[in-house]
């Protein structure tokens, strides 16, 4: 009869099947036998009812009650919301939708006036209109109360799988609360380049940002970004001796991989600084790449694309051919033999290319990403990050074409993300210190921060002007060429640019992502987890919880990969219990992490036998589902023989 019902009603079919998730009806469940009925009568108005169900399930009951009759609506109630999580919605019934959201928008405007209240109404929305995230967004920019962290990732948590929202609409508002600062805790605490990496990219990176947009001066912190550079420039030598450091090394890493593939494609893209990588690795995604490895490599000085590049394809300091194709042949011949190597230097060339049938390595020189950050993108009304994310859009779909015309060789396709060096945005402050008034002369172009002086003029130069930076000689280099590399972020051309630039040694333009990407996913292990500080009755040896009382579920969990897991969002499916509170960290790669459930367990719990919990988590950018299950005994607190003591 179901099969029957199906091939009757294929537009139903499809909206129930969609993304193969099948939903089989079985005859023990009231809410499905009622829906045969009403598949047969009308299975389009049926569309349009699950559709404002599946938008209204999180909103006032009224909501509903105004667009469908009062019967309906108390049967779609009885359908689980997670059964229609998936299915595409029916325009008519998103239209009517979006008119009694944003009437409720209007209605609570006034009352959401502290974090708490926000957090109420995010919880309302499905996550799958993009009119609910601007309505929040209105709330969150009103001025009526001070937006957190935490009120920031209940949205963009909501809103990550929302059709038609970027990364770049969902980047904006990381703007509206101010990061921690991320000062030097102590001295010589942070002197190892995964210690500087870890900092940078966690916490310096997303306050730098935050700063640039701002326009906000730090002082304490510049301290601290000096001291890096004085890091850097100091332990030179052995961070580039170093395989596992170096950009220089980053694509000798890869030999064994790309040896061993049909097709290799090397993306370049000029001048990618970290805090643009997230929105690259989503447009990759999109087009049906997946992440196997992300680090973070040191990038040689001065940080700029004539100094560096040819020693990045090369893998070579001292390489003496002069064009890209010819660095990448001779490259071949030395450490991939037998391969086919092919130099692209453009888009166009991309979308034109045809990949050989014989195994090759195919290296895409992408120079528009510098370009765009070189530019004023204000003058055009529009950002950095929207035309750099139209390009890494253009980028990955163009990548999934060219896999399109070579099917056979998808499974035995590797892509490589590499950037010759990062860049920094510098504030307007900035531009106007003591520092980049007395550089301006040296500094010739706006978009370069560095200065090449002959060894034999090296020495006229006024020792005032090499303490603002540092005189450095290139040690794996042989030349006649001193370079003048500022320090920090003050020293650079008065009056410069709306853009970003390069050449410096902060963090922003030194440390730079290195990424491999495949047509297949990658065989992440699911974390480990054991649960700590359990009452376990020995008799059972089930664990005894209470039921109408805060009880703190501490977990350690385990992460096998060499990637971090972020745990997006945990629910305790059995019993029926109230989340108080949670502590939910990062799980580090190869390390064990401690977690915390801040549990208030329904009355209804008592006489059930196990706890579930369900843990949403993401690794590499992919969404996963874990499960933990429990034998336990839920007890009253104030029956049984309880004592005080079984509370602690």
């Amino acid at each position: 009869e179901t099969k029957e019902l199906f091939e009757n009603y294929p537009l139903l079919s499809n909206c129930l099947r969609e993304q193969g998730q099948a939903w089989t009806l079985h005859a023990d469940q009231n809410w499905e036998k009622a829906l045969i009925p009403l598949l047969i009568s009308n299975p389009e108005d049926l569309w349009r009812d699950l559709s404002l169900w599946a938008l209204l399930t999180g909103y006032p009951a009224k909501l509903l009650e105004y667009v469908v009759p009062l019967q309906q609506a108390i049967f779609l109630r009885g359908i689980p919301a997670d059964v229609l999580k998936a299915i595409p919605l029916e325009p008519k019934g998103i239209e009517e939708a979006t008119t009694q959201i944003e009437m409720f928008f209007k209605d609570i405007g006034p009352d959401v006036d502290s974090s708490t209240e926000f957090q109420k109404a995010v919880q309302c929305t499905s996550g799958r209109l993009i009119i609910e995230f601007k309505l929040l967004k209105s709330h969150l920019s009103a001025g009526r109360f001070a937006p957190t962290g935490e009120d920031i990732a209940l949205v963009k948590n909501k809103f990550r799988q929302c059709l038609g929202l970027d990364a770049v609409e969902l980047t904006t508002l990381d703007y509206m609360v101010m990061p921690a600062r991320p000062l030097l805790p102590e001295k010589d605490s942070l002197n190892s380049p995964s210690a500087w990496a870890s900092w940078a990219v966690n916490a310096y990176l997303p306050y730098r940002n935050w700063q640039t947009k701002k326009g906000h001066d730090d002082a304490e912190l510049e301290d601290t970004v000096r001291s890096f550079s004085d890091w850097y420039v100091g332990n030179y030598e052995t961070i580039h001796q170093n395989a596992e450091t170096s950009l220089v090394h980053a694509l000798g890493a890869f030999h064994d991989s790309i040896q061993a593939e049909t097709l290799s494609l090397v993306l370049l893209a000029d001048g990618l600084p970290v805090t643009f990588w997230p929105m690259f690795e989503e447009a990759l995604r999109k087009a049906g790449f997946h992440r196997h490895l992300l680090e973070y490599r040191f990038a040689p000085l001065p940080t700029d694309t004539e100094f560096v590049k040819p020693v990045l394809i090369s893998g070579d300091w001292g390489t003496t051919q002069k064009s890209y194709e010819a660095i990448l042949q001779e490259r071949a011949t030395n450490d991939w033999p037998g391969k086919k190597v092919v130099y692209l230097s453009s888009l166009k060339m991309l979308s034109d290319f045809m990949a050989p049938i014989e195994p090759a390595v195919v290296l895409l020189n992408l120079l528009a990403s510098d370009e765009i950050l070189h530019g004023d993108s204000e003058t055009k009304g529009e950002t950095h990050e929207r035309e750099l994310y139209r390009l890494f859009m253009r980028v990955g779909e163009m990548i999934s074409v060219m896999l399109e015309r070579r099917p056979e060789q998808r499974e035995s396709f590797g892509l490589y993300v590499l950037t010759d060096h990062g860049a920094c945005y510098i504030l307007d402050s900035e531009k106007q210190s003591f520092e980049s008034k007395i550089v301006s002369k040296l500094f010739t172009d706006e978009k370069r921060r560095f200065a090449m002086i002959g060894k034999d003029l090296a020495d006229t130069v006024p020792e005032n002007l090499w303490a603002l930076g540092y005189r450095f000689v290139p040690p794996f280099i042989k030349g006649e060429n001193v370079f003048f590399i500022p320090r920090g972020h003050t020293t650079v051309r008065a009056g410069a640019g709306k853009g970003y630039t390069h050449g410096g040694a902060t963090p922003e333009e030194v440390i730079v992502p290195v990424a491999f990407f495949k047509a297949t996913k990658a065989a992440w292990k699911a974390p480990a987890a054991r649960f700590l500080d359990l009452r376990i009755d020995t008799p059972t040896g089930k664990a005894v919880f209470y039921v109408q009382r805060l009880i703190s579920l501490r977990m350690e969990m385990l992460n096998p990969n060499v990637e971090d897991i972020r745990i997006v969002r945990v629910a305790i499916v059995k019993p029926k219990t109230e989340l108080k509170g949670q502590d939910l960290p990062v799980l580090t790669k190869g390390q064990a992490t401690n977690v915390r459930l801040d549990c208030y367990f329904d009355k209804s719990a008592l006489g059930q036998e196990e706890l579930v919990l369900q843990f949403v988590y993401e690794i590499a950018g992919e969404e996963r589902v874990m499960e933990m299950k429990l034998a336990a005994e839920f007890k009253s607190a104030v029956t049984g023989g309880s004592s005080l003591k079984d509370l602690k």
